[in-house]
């Protein structure tokens, strides 16, 4: 905000054990400053002339008047001969004083003295509220008044009487203000730089750049930071121009401070500032590149990567073409100007090249960074490598499996299955049970535990029945168990509607092996929600949305979609909808497909032991349609929420296998289905296995 010196000691204390003194003082001042600003005291109003006593002589009586008033003029201090002092006697004084008899139309100039005696003070909270006060509410008379003072003042009160000018934007102080850039005082320094940088604008550059050279650290920082932040047309011109004429090191820092400034349009500056023969401002003006430059520059950046042979250089060119491509919307473009350097780049300066391809991506790119992966330059190759470990998509996968299983070098082995593992599990939309695959071939590569350990981490984020029992069979493994067990318990907690059973078995397992008492409570946790709701149907395949313009969700009730159709035109795919831990058996479409107006379809498989009569219960929001073995056993074209129950509906199981198919249809809002097989009494049918492959 301004600076600040703080005193050693109890400063944090300070104000609370300031006191009614200090206070007193602010507030005094503040009762003065709330009358019409002006520095001048108002004059004493002229003392009557009593009348003339009858016995008295006239001589006596003509010289009463003048001895009176000259006592008045005596008793009457001035501002210079009687300041107000910083004491609780001053206070107190001041508050006990009785009210004129005629109220001032201006303020006392006492009032100024103790507000500026706060802003001296060497206690760090009054100052700061003294010269907050004083921006705020103090007018125009009261700076001027201690413009008029500034150099009799003590270098605490002057560093904050230049504050209030910058604050106030005082024009008229600019003079004072710039001479005290060079005072004695760090802090009358320090706060005259910031004053100057609030006052003047483009007009000061010069004058802070200057600072920029300065033997003192603090004026170099406070002149750096304040052409920072400072505000004002031509600000960003001025400090262009002056960077040309500045020496080497105030040079770099001042492209640095152009670039903290966002100043685009000074890039042309900085371009130029990329030729310069002293590498210090080559590498500042690399790094004002970086944040600056769009793709028009990124052509100028890779000639200096490719081309430079100084490290400090050759490292902050590659800075800033990464920042550039990163920022860029064109990443193709930018793969483009990237391939053209490689191609004119010598060996040494490939590296860095290829490092940036491997961020950018591509067909031509990742052909580039392929062929330089078989290299015979070991530094070349160690480069694609890493490329292809920064690959931003799948495309690279082949290639990292592949350097993961036959690369002579450990170090690129483990970067490539590890890179492997993460594009892999980037979204995508290859099938479920392909990712599983991949990692799974991932598995098979690895080496040390550690990297199997990776694996089994991103197969614990595919909620899938396969990848649960990759997971399960890991729990054997003494090296792995703890990180499977982990895996078990995350996986067995997002399939426990689509995979009740597997999932059930496989806490089971984690129960028997596991250590850590914390995860078999998780374990537990999770098996007996299972357990609670353990004949609901929660293992379906979902197909669908479907819709048919103009018509409300109750009049596709009746219309064929191609899951009712023979001809197996229907795609499926597994229910995966969001999990509500307090209704696990909550069929939630608009998770996996929301809108209005529409309706899908769940299917799943009945496993009965023998041909029996069944209880179908349901609940549906909207309405519901039941198939059981392709043939319609119920229909409500409903519009209502869902509870379970709903519905019941009377099932003729056979033995083996049977396909069970509802339609739900949704005219708005809540979109859902939940069902469960009992007997025919309503007691629970527990010799049913449900699955929906």
């Amino acid at each position: 905000m301004f600076p600040i010196g703080r005193r050693p000691g109890s400063e944090r204390d300070s104000w609370a054990n300031a006191g009614f003194a200090h206070r007193g003082l602010i507030a005094v001042a503040f009762l003065g400053l709330l009358l019409p600003a002006s520095c001048s005291r108002r004059p004493a109003p002229p003392t009557p002339t009593p009348a003339a006593p009858t016995s008295a002589p006239p001589a006596a009586s003509e010289k009463a008047p003048a001895a009176e008033s000259k006592a008045s003029e005596d008793q009457e201090p001035s501002h210079e001969e009687a300041p107000v002092a910083g004491g609780t006697e001053a206070v107190a004084e001041a508050i006990e004083e009785p009210a004129p008899e005629e109220p001032a139309a201006e303020p006392a100039a006492s009032a100024f003295d103790i507000l500026l005696e706060a802003m001296g003070s060497p206690d760090l909270q009054i100052r700061v509220v003294a010269t907050e006060s004083a921006v705020a509410t103090a007018g125009d008379g009261f700076a001027n008044w201690c413009l008029e003072r500034f150099d009799e003042l003590s270098p605490v009160a002057r560093a904050q009487v230049l504050v209030l000018f910058g604050r106030r934007g005082m024009a008229e102080a600019l003079q004072k203000v710039l001479a005290a850039t060079d005072d004695a005082d760090e802090g009358v320094r320090t706060a005259a730089i910031g004053a100057a940088a609030e006052i003047g604008g483009a007009a000061v550059v010069d004058r802070l750049v200057a600072l920029m050279d300065s033997p003192r650290a603090d004026s170099r920082q406070a002149a750096r930071e304040a052409l920072a932040r400072m505000s004002g047309e031509g600000v960003n011109a001025a400090i262009a121009a002056a960077s040309k004429a500045a020496p080497p090191r105030v040079r770099g820092e001042l492209l640095g401070v152009l670039a903290s400034r966002n100043a685009t349009e000074a890039l042309d500056t900085v371009l130029e500032a990329s030729r310069d023969t002293d590498e210090t401002v080559r590498v500042a003006a690399l790094g004002a590149l970086g944040l600056l430059g769009g793709d028009d520059v990124l052509e100028r950046a890779l000639e200096i990567l490719v081309s430079s042979s100084a490290p400090r250089e050759r490292s902050a060119a590659e800075k800033a073409v990464g920042a550039i491509c990163a920022r860029s919307a064109d990443k193709p473009r930018c793969a483009r100007v990237a391939l053209a350097a490689l191609e004119k780049a010598a060996p040494a300066a490939r590296g860095p090249v290829l490092r940036q391809l491997g961020r950018l991506g591509g067909r031509e790119a990742l052909e580039a960074v392929r062929a330089a992966a078989k290299d015979s330059n070991v530094t070349i190759q160690d480069a694609a490598v890493r490329a292809l470990a920064d690959w931003p998509d799948a495309s690279a996968a082949g290639d990292l499996i592949e350097i993961a299983r036959s690369s002579p070098r450990e170090t690129h082995r483990v970067l490539a299955l590890r890179a492997y593992v993460r594009v892999v599990s980037l979204p995508s939309d290859r099938p479920v049970d392909r990712t599983i695959q991949m990692l799974q071939d991932a598995m098979a590569v690895a080496r040390r535990p550690d990297d199997k350990k990776f694996v089994l981490a991103a197969l614990a984020d595919v909620p899938h029945r396969l990848a649960l029992e990759i997971a399960e069979s890991a729990l054997g493994d003494a090296t792995l168990k703890a990180e499977a067990a982990v895996a078990v318990v995350k996986l067995a907690r997002q399939l426990a509607a689509s995979c009740r059973d597997d999932a059930a078995a496989a806490l089971r397992k984690v129960l028997e092996t596991a250590q850590d008492e914390n995860l078999r409570r998780e374990a537990r946790g999770v098996l007996q929600t299972i357990e609670k709701y353990d004949d609901y149907i929660t293992s379906w395949q979902v197909s669908g949305p479907y819709l048919v313009e103009g018509k409300p969700g109750p009049a596709l009730f009746d219309v064929e979609f191609p899951p009712e159709r023979a001809d197996g035109s229907a795609s499926w795919r597994p229910f995966l909808g969001r999990a509500d831990p307090g209704r696990p058996w909550l069929l939630d479409l608009n998770s996996v497909m929301g809108g209005d107006n529409r309706a899908a379809y769940l299917r799943t498989c009945v496993h009965s032991p023998k041909a029996q009569e069944a209880l179908l219960e349901l609940g549906s929001d909207d309405g519901v349609k039941v198939w059981l073995n392709g043939a319609l056993v119920h229909a409500n074209n409903a519009t209502r929420g869902l509870e379970p129950g709903q519905d019941r509906v009377t099932l003729s199981l056979r033995e083996g296998r049977n396909d069970l198919m509802l339609k739900i249809t949704q005219g708005g809002g809540d979109w859902s289905a939940c069902a469960r097989i009992r007997r025919p009494d309503g007691s629970a049918l527990r010799e049913l296995r449900v699955s929906a492959e």
